[in-house]
């Protein structure tokens, strides 16, 4: 995780929401991971939204991978 995506996540899970933008490769997904593993040790909740399917799906994978889909 660069400095960026830190203050992402400690941004995030100081905010009742956030957004997370920018152009592909930049570390969107890993950000938002970071983030729903933060609120999942936290025993909270989280919603994801996006305008791509494709984006969803790809965090939904991954979480499915560690065992943690929904």
């Amino acid at each position: 995780m660069n400095l960026s995506q830190e203050t992402a996540v400690v941004k995030a899970l100081s905010n009742q929401a956030s957004i997370i933008e920018g152009p592909p490769g930049t570390g969107k997904t890993q950000t938002i991971l970071n983030i729903i593993a933060n609120l999942l040790i936290s025993d909270k909740t989280v919603a994801i939204v996006s305008n791509n399917n494709a984006a969803i799906q790809n965090i939904y994978d991954k979480l499915e991978a560690e065992n943690l889909s929904f």
